[in-house]
């Protein structure tokens, strides 16, 4: 999802003139909050995080996110993001820890039903059942094909896209808006 998004991201910003290097005038106050998240949600899919930690583990990598949104709350593209992000939280943190996803949505994305174990899709996903908790916020809108990565995407991921995705046009170069002319004062030369 995130990385479809941050390649038309930058399908677009190329197209508008935009520039990668502008990266480095970029400042994200806590990044280092992201990648200690990402470092935790790579150990949990590798297993190297034992499953009775799978709860606060997550919970602890949503709260991460939320602390480097909040850091920079000043941007529009962020505020989006920060929607979307406390959406799934609020769904995840409710229902153990997993992201319930919608069974006849995936079945409609096309996705191997017959791979799901013990209600688990992966480490970060689980079906929804009768006691799925804000399943509005669930994983209920199927992306099938002819996307050639079909899926099913929760509300709050829409937010999240639309939030990374205003986020890299903010890359773009502003217009340069010319300096008012001088008035020539006495002594000045003409």
């Amino acid at each position: 999802m995130v990385i479809e998004t941050v390649a038309a991201s930058g399908v677009v910003l190329l197209c508008r003139k935009g520039k990668f290097a502008s990266l480095k005038r970029l400042r994200i106050n806590g990044w280092y909050f992201l990648i200690i998240s990402v470092i935790l949600q790579t150990l949990l899919s590798f297993t190297i995080i034992p499953n009775k930690f799978h709860y606060p583990t997550i919970i602890l990598t949503y709260v991460l996110i939320l602390l480097c949104l909040l850091l920079n709350v000043r941007r529009l593209s962020i505020k989006i993001a920060l929607v979307g992000v406390v959406m799934n939280f609020i769904v995840i943190a409710l229902n153990n820890a997993y992201m319930p996803v919608s069974y006849a949505c995936l079945v409609y994305a096309g996705y191997d039903v017959a791979s799901v174990v013990d209600g688990r899709l992966d480490t970060f996903h689980a079906l929804m059942t009768s006691s799925t908790i804000f399943s509005f916020l669930a994983d209920i809108i199927p992306i099938p094909e002819p996307y050639p990565f079909p899926k099913v995407l929760s509300i709050g991921d829409f937010f999240i896209m639309a939030g990374v995705f205003l986020f890299f046009q903010d890359l773009k170069p502003r217009p340069q808006i010319p300096a008012k002319r001088q008035k020539k004062g006495i002594g000045q030369n003409a």
